[in-house]
């Protein structure tokens, strides 16, 4: 840092090198920041100027509206100085000059298809009446739109839209009873392998719990009062 003037616009005050560690004239920070935008506007620009030069030099023919090469051809035969009086010789010549400078840099004109790469005609079939087809009505229910919508694509449900709330509600709610059929079925399974012995009148039976004692209510009556009330 050096406290001199600035060398482009001569204000006192802290400096550096436009450049860096790279080096350059002393400048102050709005010299410097200002040079360097316009350095990294003229790379884009010339980045752009190279693209396109590449893009038009990677077509194969010239589009529709631009100078083909068989229009060049035809303006450098009408302009060759061997068809002009020698009052024009030079004008001709050198008019044909810039014309075939030009040469390397145009496309020839797209060739039109020919009929043997084309498809052959769909011919259209006749309408087969079909009486016993009913028209379709009228108050018939139109086609569901896209979920989500293009609003709320980018989004999460919390902040959908009214419609879309309601369609990803029913499509958790339709998946939470998915998940417990499963598990009342899954249930009902294991509870079909369960087995117990009466501790009343010793029969094997399948309880509705894992902790049922008694195959009926009449055995735990009966339990009761042979623990209780006959005591």
């Amino acid at each position: 840092m050096s406290e001199s003037g600035c060398q482009r616009c001569s204000k006192p005050g802290p400096l550096g090198r436009l450049y860096g560690e790279r080096g350059g004239p002393m400048v102050c920070f709005e010299c410097g920041s200002r040079v360097l935008a316009d350095i990294t506007k003229a790379k884009k620009h010339h980045k752009r100027v190279i693209e396109s030069l590449g893009a038009g030099l990677m077509r194969s023919s010239a589009e529709p509206g631009e100078l083909s090469l068989e229009l060049l051809m035809e303006a450098i035969t009408l302009t060759h100085p061997d068809k002009h009086p020698p009052e024009r010789l030079a004008l001709a010549q050198s008019v044909t000059s810039a014309l075939l400078a030009l040469r390397p840099y145009v496309k020839p004109a797209p060739k039109p298809p020919s009929l043997e790469s084309q498809p052959p005609p769909i011919r259209a079939r006749a309408p087969v009446a079909a009486p016993h087809i009913s028209t379709p009505s009228t108050d018939a229910k139109p086609l569901p739109e896209s979920y989500p919508c293009a609003e709320c694509r980018h989004t999460v449900p919390h902040y959908y839209c009214d419609i879309c709330r309601e369609k990803y509600d029913a499509k958790n709610k339709q998946e939470r009873e998915k998940v417990a059929a499963y598990a009342r079925d899954l249930r009902a399974r294991k509870r079909a392998r369960w087995r117990a012995k009466c501790l009343q009148c010793a029969i094997v039976f399948q309880p509705k719990r894992r902790d049922s004692i008694y195959c009926t209510a009449g055995c735990r009556q009966r339990a009761f009062r042979a623990r209780v009330t006959d005591q």
